[in-house]
């Protein structure tokens, strides 16, 4: 039973799902006459209403994120509060987000043409947000920060979109975050956003170029076996593009630009990349309408939808145990995509981390899906065997560090998982070097993992979360 049923003009109708920043609450506006809106409200958890630094960074965006109208863009309708309760209504797709996509595709990836279309409509999103301007006809400095399967939404009429833009950035500057925020999302940063440098929009770019190589090949670029592996590799610019024959040469030239380590060899912006992905298709006819996308769609979940249909109901997505009360069931309201939720937040490189990359699903995402769990695309790594009775410890710092515990040095960065007994423990992260330091206490539970992370170019702490 909800507390209310309604905060502030909008009535609450049932609660989704929870995330690390926010409940999911599929809602109504009602009006007169018997009017109404179907919408989803993310209702901020009252750890981040209090935070002021996150709540100030939160409106800033906000008032941003809701003057972006474009066919291609999940619609902010606004940011309320109620007492002391802050949330956001957003648009609603019926549709699916591209993990949900790709897990049900055929092995080996979408065909080029639907890839092409999906990838083209995310470009005029982006070269519509980051040329946005201010009345004053400044430019607003829009960066999406967070482009990653499960923030493109496909409609089963074709339709594509890009969502939570402008929300995430608040919880990135704040001065605390909540754990597991980027669980999955270091596999589709860029090397600048990854070694915490400056960004600008060609981070966003990048990001989309490791999208679309999945997409095409049904491969993850720079996944790695752990997050600090793929985090190193995301770093370095560890890559090789398959030698899928799928791919025709100029397409894998398009790639490889929009995959160039240092952002100067890349494309400047969004326009011009699209500009060349759309010179490949002409000349190869390979792009679909978005009627056949949406035909695919419909085709890949067509049990889901008939048994919407029949029985007016769908099923829940798995978001982890920790995200719901009860199991997934069967519940009688409409398919939905509901935008936002806090654990797929945009922008984030405060860098908790935890546990192995797709061990267990991700948290609550940046979009929810009324799809009902199904099989990766890849099959998780095996879980290496656990000492019983111990927690570990991983450590990885930027530049480099050397790692003391309780006092002894244990060597340098990257440190993983090394074997502690259960309990407090303390972390100093030295870069000998400048001389800088910095310490942590640490609590290790049975059988799980912490992992540290020290970035001696711009931070000021060790920051350390399981």
């Amino acid at each position: 039973m909800l507390e209310s049923p309604h905060l502030g003009r909008y009535l609450l109708v049932r609660k989704i799902a929870s995330g690390g920043m926010a409940e999911i609450f599929l809602s109504k506006l009602q009006g007169a006459e018997g009017f109404e809106k179907e919408l989803v409200i993310k209702k901020i958890l009252p750890q981040w209403g209090s935070d002021q630094d996150f709540i100030t960074m939160l409106i800033d965006e906000a008032k941003i994120a809701v003057q972006l109208t474009h066919p291609n863009i999940i619609q902010v309708y606004e940011l309320g509060r109620e007492g002391e309760t802050y949330y956001i209504a957003m648009e609603y797709l019926d549709g699916v987000d591209l993990r949900r996509l790709m897990q049900k595709a055929p092995k080996g990836g979408l065909p080029i043409g639907l890839a092409v279309r999906i990838v083209m409509e995310v470009l005029e999103a982006l070269a519509y947000a980051h040329s946005k301007g201010d009345s004053h006809g400044g430019p607003l400095g829009i960066i999406h920060r967070d482009i990653s399967p499960q923030n493109i939404l496909v409609g089963f009429d074709g339709t594509v979109k890009l969502t939570d833009f402008g929300i995430a950035k608040a919880a990135s500057r704040s001065h605390e975050t909540a754990t597991g925020f980027l669980k999955g999302k270091y596999a589709y940063m860029s090397p600048e956003q990854a070694n915490q440098r400056p960004l600008d929009t060609r981070t966003d770019l990048f990001s989309l170029a490791v999208v679309f190589y999945e997409l095409l090949t049904g491969e993850k670029l720079f996944f790695r076996g752990s997050d600090l592996d793929t985090l190193d590799a995301v770093r370095r610019g560890d890559y090789t593009l398959s030698l899928n024959p799928k791919i025709p040469d100029r397409l894998r030239e398009i790639l490889l630009k929009a995959l160039v380590k240092e952002r100067e060899g890349r494309f400047p912006d969004a326009g011009s990349f699209r500009e060349e992905i759309s010179q490949f298709a002409k000349r190869t006819r390979k792009l679909s309408t978005r009627e056949q996308l949406g035909s695919f769609v419909s085709a890949l979940f067509a049990e889901e939808k008939k048994s919407r249909e029949v029985t007016g109901t769908f099923a829940l997505p798995s978001l982890g145990r920790k995200s719901m009360k009860k199991p997934p069931r069967f519940i009688s309201l409409k398919w939905f995509s509901a935008i936002g939720a806090g654990t797929a937040v945009i922008g984030l490189f405060l860098f908790v981390l935890k546990g192995r990359l797709e061990k267990t699903p991700p948290p609550m995402s940046a979009v929810v899906t009324a799809i009902p769990e199904g099989n990766p695309a890849t099959p998780p790594p095996t879980q290496e065997p656990r000492e019983k009775g111990r927690g570990y410890l991983s450590v990885q710092a930027i530049p480099w560090g050397a790692v003391l515990i309780d006092g002894k040095r244990t060597g340098e960065t990257p440190i993983r998982r090394f074997s502690l007994s259960a309990g407090h423990h303390s972390v100093e992260v030295l870069h000998e070097p400048s001389g800088k330091k910095f310490f942590s206490r640490v609590s290790v539970a049975l059988d799980r993992e912490v992992v540290c992370l020290a970035n001696f170019n711009d931070g000021k702490e060790l920051r350390c979360g399981p």
